[in-house]
């Protein structure tokens, strides 16, 4: 499995407005093959935040990132984001207890 590690900071004053876009863009996710889980996290003193997706496969995982940016179901989350903050890795997963 492959974990997709996305890093980026919000615009400001717009956390529950993040909040309210993260389900219809993990249904977005869902309906990707390979989708395995999603977890959203925030460092509460720095305010940056990181996505974190598990996929079955590093296919999978390039897919949707790359159908991620066009998909209707993302825009609204996608809006809040500051993209010039915005990272991402892959990272296989080694070992999983």
């Amino acid at each position: 499995h492959v974990l997709e590690v996305v890093a980026f900071d919000l615009y400001q004053n717009v956390t529950k407005a993040v909040l309210g876009a993260v389900p219809t863009s993990t249904l977005f996710l869902q309906q990707c093959p390979g989708f395995v889980s999603r977890r959203l996290a925030v460092d509460n003193i720095s305010k940056h935040w990181m996505d974190v997706v598990e996929w079955a496969t590093m296919e999978d995982a390039m897919a949707a990132a790359n159908a991620f940016e066009s998909s209707p179901l993302t825009q609204a989350f996608l809006a809040l984001i500051d993209m010039s903050s915005a990272k991402m890795d892959h990272y296989s997963i080694m070992i999983s207890v």
